[in-house]
């Protein structure tokens, strides 16, 4: 895993976007077809936030980047990530 964890002053909010788009679309190279970038974008990113978090997120299985599992971690951060995508939204909504 991770060598030094990152400063959380560096958690990206868009690294955890990212993070909720893979875990919707099943794999990386989904995800990275969905959002029309390279899939190694993804997998860079998915890196830097499990660096900055010093936390293995996503296991890629046999099919390496087509197809991945969330780990435990990976799964508790996938509910607080909806929980502040919800959020979020709600407060989207306070301006309409």
């Amino acid at each position: 895993m991770p060598k030094k964890p990152r400063d959380l002053a560096q958690l990206d909010w868009e690294d955890i976007r990212l993070f909720l788009v893979v875990t919707e679309a099943g794999s990386i190279r989904a995800a990275a077809k969905r959002l029309d970038v390279h899939h190694s974008t993804v997998a860079r990113r998915v890196l830097k936030l499990e660096e900055t978090l010093n936390q293995r997120l996503i296991c890629a299985s046999s099919a390496g980047v087509s197809a991945c599992h969330l780990t435990p971690k990976g799964h508790t951060l996938l509910e607080l990530a909806q929980s502040m995508f919800d959020t979020a939204q709600k407060i989207r909504h306070l301006r309409t």
